[in-house]
């Protein structure tokens, strides 16, 4: 599992296909994450508003290998923890 615990930290994986996606930790204890697939903003995974431990989905991209790039956003002083 990835842990981000700074503002501005960061983590990158790739995969290949049409979507993912990040599952972790959720509830009051957790913050939010930015999510940038091949350079492009997709929105925020908010793991202290998730309900369950899917956090953040993306699909419908172009079949193909993609880069994913997760920072931890300044909004919140919690850590965010995921798996993809």
């Amino acid at each position: 599992m990835a842990l981000l615990t700074k503002a501005e930290d960061s983590y990158e994986f790739t995969f290949s296909g049409t979507g993912f996606t990040l599952h972790g930790p959720f509830g009051a204890d957790y913050g939010i994450a930015e999510v940038i697939v091949d350079g492009i903003l997709q929105g925020e995974a908010n793991a202290a508003a998730c309900e369950s431990d899917a956090l953040y989905s993306v699909s419908g991209l172009k079949n193909g290998l993609h880069l994913v790039t997760v920072v931890k956003s300044r909004k919140s002083d919690k850590p965010f923890g995921f798996t993809n």
